[in-house]
C-alpha cells in the first residue's frame, strides 16, 4: 500500500462527476486504489491510476433518490453502508466493484438525514446515527432493528466503532458539542467528553 502512494510525486486532482460539494470521502480498506466520495444523489468509486499514468482513473457511480451524506466501508471491504436526506440508509456490496443494493434500512421513525453509519468490527451489525439524535443498530443478515439509543437531543454528526476488553462500543459526535461512548449490547452510556 505505501508503494503504491509512495511513486505520486505529484498531487492528483479528481474531477467530480456530480458537481456537488463532497460530503464524506474514504479509501476502501483492502483496495487502497479504490476511493468513495459522496456529494449529491450519488456515490462515485474512483479505481485511481497508477503513479505511471496519473490522468487515466475510472470512475464508477451508484444513483440515489435523495442526497447521500454519508458512508462508511466494512473492514474487509466488501461492504459500504451509506444514508442522506431521506431516512434511509443501504448496504451495497463493493466485492468485485458490483455495487449492488443488498439490503435497504428504511424506518419511519427516523426523522431527517442519517447522518453517520459504521460497521461493528464483528461486520454482521451496522450502526446508524441521524438528525433525531439517535443511533440505531441493525442486524445486516436479518434486515432487523436490534435496539436504538438516544443519544443526545441534536443531531448526530459522525459514530465510529471499536472493540474494548470484549464490549462493542460506538463512539458520537453530536451537534450539543459532546463526543459520548455507548455499549452497542446494552445501549448504555459509558462516558462522555
Amino acid at each position: 500500500e505505501s508503494g503504491f502512494w509512495k511513486g505520486y510525486k505529484e498531487p492528483l486532482y479528481l474531477n467530480l462527476i456530480s458537481n456537488a460539494t463532497p460530503t464524506s470521502a474514504s479509501f476502501n480498506p483492502t483496495s487502497p486504489s479504490i476511493l468513495c466520495l459522496t456529494g449529491g444523489p450519488r456515490l462515485t468509486f474512483y479505481s485511481l491510476p497508477p503513479p505511471s499514468s496519473p490522468s487515466s482513473f475510472t470512475s464508477k457511480f451508484v444513483s440515489s433518490s435523495s442526497p447521500v451524506w454519508c458512508h462508511s466501508f466494512r473492514s474487509d471491504g466488501k461492504l459500504l453502508s451509506y444514508g442522506g436526506s431521506s431516512g434511509t440508509f443501504r448496504i451495497i456490496s463493493t466485492d468485485k466493484n458490483t455495487y449492488t443494493t443488498l439490503r435497504t434500512f428504511d424506518s419511519q421513525s427516523i426523522k431527517g438525514y442519517v447522518r453517520c453509519t459504521t460497521f461493528l468490527p464483528s461486520g454482521d451489525v451496522v450502526v446508524a446515527g441521524a438528525d433525531d439524535g439517535k443511533l440505531r443498530v441493525y442486524d445486516i443478515k436479518k434486515g432487523s432493528l436490534l435496539q436504538t439509543i438516544t443519544v443526545s437531543n441534536d443531531s448526530i454528526r459522525s459514530c465510529c466503532s471499536k472493540i474494548l476488553k470484549n464490549n462493542a462500543i460506538v463512539c458520537t459526535g453530536s451537534y450539543d458539542g459532546k463526543i459520548k461512548f455507548y455499549n452497542v449490547e446494552s445501549g448504555e452510556g459509558m462516558g462522555e467528553v
